[in-house]
């Protein structure tokens, strides 16, 4: 792959958001941070020659953007988004422009909605979604944004031959039939960010085999109960936040989950399966057994219990983050040498058998919008099109070549240890954020994302290591996350909703601490069903019928 011509820039850093406002009118270290492997970049002559030679304007020319911090970091050293090198160096490779609009970090929803009610917004907005509630295809009928069919047709060559290698029109398309956003997208599918762990350590300590199936993973936490004497061999963190989040990783074994998902077309809702029920047995036993944790319903699954109290020797088998080898490195050895908490796939009802339900794999990140308000659509299109190319792929996530990175032996971008260490001061997470804001449309390396936190310390898991592992569940029966319901529909769903959730958390939580018989199930699924349970599932059938109906196989 062509390498980045070095650029003379301040070398300035940059965190995580972009939003983007456009137009209408027609010193290398041989010491890394870490070494990922480059992507490949399609690269039809048509469409990388065709930016090359669009930019740069004989004239600089300009649009403005909103742009939030996503994190705080780069907030407490700029101003705003043109103090980054990523786009210091793209405002210098096709002289353009972006006059960033930065809100104070935390203020970001009340901001967008003060500029959008007094009219005076920007000419792109990215990650509009995120903090316009109402929706893309509502901003567009109130004549807030428009769609970008034309835009993208016209003037996006490079991010069209993405969709069409990622196959993700659809993922991009609404339900009315236009494309209403440019979105950022990932330089493959990117890997589940969560999953479960076992302590590697404790099985050693026994003589046990890493367990495949919910039979095995028993005898483990019987043996972590009786040898080590753990208070609480298992942790099911999830019932506080709905009781969807462990089960989500826990109970597809079974064949279902505590939310809606689809197969084949249809949707159904976990909770009123029998499958579901069978798993909810299994939990309510090993919860009398001891080896579930007794305070699993209060604990917070965000907040990191599990975790903790696998680090404090308590549970031997937990939720475990994407940032799984960080949090040994910076926590973990330090205060329990001996904490290794290994990523496992979804246990299963027999060996061989396959999950279908693991956290989504997207190609697809954020969406940014084009407003009323833009003057320029070629430009703006063009602009945004540069950020697909391959110059813009190393810049958007590694800087600039000699500089923040160099190619190494084997062709493959590699950070400059010494540089990051001088601006996040070996915060190496908060690297790439110091590049550009990932949810301004360009090509994203996860790879370089997720581990450019990696130091010299021992890591004995990284999310490369995690994350295939976890991937194994495929998660085709999960209902598709772009999906989207009209006004109207969220309306009933929501007015339905909450009784019925309320009622699934409270008799599920009760079955499994033994306050309910298992038999209190058939009660929940005909009360759930009074409370029009199948109501919601209606409108989630109709609003997957309308994603499949999007495009036309």
């Amino acid at each position: 792959m062509k390498r980045l011509v070095c650029l003379s820039l301040s070398v300035i850093l940059a965190c995580l958001c972009f939003f983007g406002c456009t137009t209408e009118g027609s010193a290398q270290t041989d010491d890394p941070v870490t070494t990922v492997k480059s992507p490949t970049i399609s690269e039809p002559a048509s469409t990388e020659d065709e930016a090359r030679t669009f930019f740069p304007l004989e004239e600089t020319a300009s649009f403005s953007a909103w742009a939030v911090w996503v994190y705080d970091q780069p907030a407490q050293i700029w101003t705003s988004w043109n103090d980054s090198i990523a786009y210091q160096a793209i405002e210098e490779r096709t002289n353009v422009h972006v006059d960033f609009i930065t809100p104070t970090f935390g203020s970001e929803r009340e901001h967008l909605n003060l500029l959008i009610s007094s009219g005076d917004y920007p000419e792109v907005i990215s990650a509009f979604s995120s903090y316009y509630g109402k929706g893309i295809p509502d901003a567009i009928s109130e004549g807030i944004a428009i769609p970008v069919d034309d835009i993208v047709n016209n003037y996006m060559p490079n991010y069209l031959a993405k969709v069409d290698e990622f196959d993700i029109l659809r993922e991009i398309t609404t339900d009315e039939g236009y494309m209403g956003a440019i979105y950022t997208l990932n330089h493959r599918r990117q890997y589940p960010w969560n999953g479960m762990g076992i302590r590697k350590d404790f099985l050693d300590t026994l003589g046990l085999d890493v367990p495949e199936t919910y039979d095995e993973l028993y005898d483990v936490l019987v043996a972590f109960r009786d040898e080590l004497g753990l208070p609480a061999p298992m942790n099911l963190d999830g019932m506080s936040m709905g009781g969807d989040f462990m089960n989500w990783l826990f109970s597809p074994g079974f064949g279902a989950i505590g939310t809606f998902f689809q197969k084949d077309g249809i949707a159904y809702y976990g909770p009123i399966l029998e499958e579901y029920r069978d798993y909810l047995a299994m939990c309510a036993q090993w919860y009398k057994e001891g080896l579930i944790d007794r305070d699993f319903d209060t604990n917070n699954p965000l907040f990191g219990n599990g975790e903790v109290m696998a680090l404090n020797d308590e549970v031997g088998y937990t939720i475990g983050c994407d940032n799984i080898g960080t949090y040994e490195e910076n926590y973990g050895i330090p205060i329990n040498p001996d904490y290794y908490l290994l990523p496992v796939p979804c246990m299963t009802l027999e060996k061989g058998q396959h999950t279908h339900f693991g956290v989504f794999q997207n190609y697809v990140e954020v969406d940014t919008v084009v407003t009323c308000n833009a003057k320029d659509h070629e430009l703006i299109g063009r602009w945004f099109d540069f950020c697909y190319t391959e110059d813009a792929y190393y810049i958007m996530n590694y800087g600039i070549e000699d500089v923040t990175f160099y190619f190494d032996e084997n062709n493959e971008a590699t950070l400059c240890k010494e540089w990051c260490e001088d601006y996040f001061d070996t915060d190496f997470f908060n690297v790439q954020r110091g590049f550009t804001c990932i949810r301004m449309p360009f090509i994203r390396d996860i790879y370089m994302g997720r581990d450019c936190h990696k130091t010299d310390a021992a890591q004995r898991i990284t999310y490369f290591e995690s994350g295939p592992v976890w991937a194994q569940d495929d998660g085709e029966w999960l209902y598709p996350a772009t999906a989207t319901l009209t006004a109207e529909e969220t309306a009933l769903y929501s007015s339905i909703y909450n009784d019925v959730n309320t009622l699934k958390v409270e008799t599920f939580t009760a079955i499994i601490k033994g306050q309910k018989d298992i038999s209190e199930w058939d009660n929940f699924v005909e009360t759930a069903k009074s409370i029009r349970v199948d109501e919601m599932i209606a409108i989630k059938q109709a609003s997957l019928d309308r994603y499949y109906d999007r495009i036309s196989e």
